[in-house]
């Protein structure tokens, strides 16, 4: 009988250790796979962040071309203006040109007249008159004219003169111009070349966030897999763990006591000892009245009972644990966390979308603690991982995603009230991993 009940210890400390094993392997894998999930993440956000730097840089770029295009209408205009004085300019110095000629040609006549005439003819003119006054005034007249003919060709010259510089000016600010016009049209050029580049670029990344992505969810996918095993395998050996009532009764369990023997000196076992079968005194009866295998029980001695093993379910009850301490925000933000935390962002919200649309409904009750709380519709309610959520508050990305879905400024599913593991014959919008119906 010692025999068996000492293989009997070994047997259940055996099973203990393999399932602790497991569990740790268990555990392993999960880590493992959260590994996964971190570094991908880490690669989609740095592609993300190297996308939007694109996306700026691209728009500086649009920015600087449009610039560089109304600069070059101003050119242009200035350009044309500048052309249209050329013309002008040119019409006015050829006049001038012709006008000067004009009165050169002019005075030129009068000067050689006065000159081929000076015997007979223009001083037989001024002195035929008989009167010294006449002859004056004809003189003066005479020293008028050739005065007044110098001024006026002293006068065309400096306008043909200043008509020359204005052209001059033009036609420096029309070389400076098509200088600039050039370099205008290079700037241009070298724009659209970085266009080109960086909207390649953004291509590029676009890809390989795609990939990214891809790769992500199924690395969410394989951790949530990991996850649930790791649950069932944790729930197995707490089951294993866990004596039935039958075999508590009679001693049979896997965590029962064998039935203990009447020492000389009875001592009590400490807590520890409380949940293992101690080795038992091979003690023999003074007057053995059985086999001398079976130890002689002692009828007023009692067994002790086996203590069980921390149950899966909330260690702390749910009408114990005090939910209406955290706000609406925190319980929703804990819920898409557990429901929701290794979806994408459009995921996350449109949990938080699921939980609005069913508190505006008349057919759910109208607070958070209502929704939530609800029999067999949240399951993550009242569990340990959802109360260690709210203690210790979760992340950004969360919170963030409960912030959106209260304040109605992103809704992925319109007014759908369910929401599920993708699962073939439920239709709906798919998300991640979930499909809302």
């Amino acid at each position: 009988m010692k025999k068996h009940r000492t293989l009997w210890i070994a047997l259940v400390f055996l099973l203990t250790a393999v399932g602790a094993l497991s569990a740790a392997a268990s555990n392993a894998e999960v880590e493992d796979a959260r590994d996964q999930v971190e570094q991908a993440e880490a690669k989609a956000k740095d592609i993300r962040e190297a996308s939007e730097r694109f996306r700026a840089y691209l728009e500086e770029l649009n920015q600087e071309l449009d610039q560089l295009t109304e600069e070059m209408e101003e050119l242009a205009l200035r350009r044309a203006e500048v052309q249209a004085s050329l013309e002008t300019t040119a019409a006015e110095l050829e006049e001038a040109r012709e006008t000067e000629a004009v009165q050169y040609e002019a005075m030129k006549k009068r000067i050689q007249y006065m000159y081929e005439n000076r015997d007979a003819g223009f001083i037989g003119v001024i002195f035929s008159e008989e009167s010294l006054s006449t002859i004056l005034n004809k003189a003066e007249y005479a020293m008028e004219m050739a005065q007044y003919d110098r001024e006026m060709l002293t006068a065309y010259q400096e306008t043909k003169e200043l008509v020359a510089r204005k052209e001059n000016d033009l036609l420096t600010e029309q070389t400076d111009l098509d200088q600039l016009v050039r370099e205008t049209e290079e700037k241009q050029n070298e724009v659209l070349i970085a266009i080109a580049e960086t909207s390649q670029k953004m291509e590029d990344c676009a890809g390989e966030l795609e990939d990214a992505e891809g790769q992500l969810a199924q690395y969410r996918s394989e951790l949530q897999k990991r996850e649930l095993e790791a649950e069932e395998r944790m729930a197995e050996l707490a089951e294993q763990e866990k004596p039935d009532d039958n075999q508590v009764a009679d001693g049979t369990g896997s965590n029962a006591k064998p039935p203990a023997i009447q020492p000389e000196e009875p001592e009590k076992p400490s807590p520890a000892e409380s949940t293992a079968a101690p080795d038992i005194p091979d003690e023999k009866p003074d007057t053995p009245t059985e086999k001398p295998d079976t130890p002689t029980e002692k009828p007023d001695m009692p067994t002790q009972a086996p203590t069980e093993p921390a149950d899966p379910q909330p260690t702390e009850p749910e009408d114990e644990f005090d939910y209406s301490v955290y706000s609406d925000l925190e319980l929703m933000a804990a819920m898409i966390y557990r429901e929701a935390n290794m979806e994408p962002w459009e995921g996350k919200v449109a949990v938080g979308n699921v939980i609005m649309n069913r508190i505006n409904s008349s057919r759910y009750p109208n607070t958070m603690i209502g929704v939530l709380s609800q029999p067999y519709q949240f399951t993550p309610w009242g569990y340990p991982k959802y109360q260690n959520a709210l203690k210790n508050g979760v992340n950004s990305e969360c919170t963030r995603a409960a912030q959106v879905a209260m304040s109605g400024s992103e809704n992925y599913i319109g007014d759908l009230l369910h929401f599920r593991t993708v699962k073939e014959g439920y239709e709906g919008i798919i998300i991640g991993t979930h499909v809302f119906y």
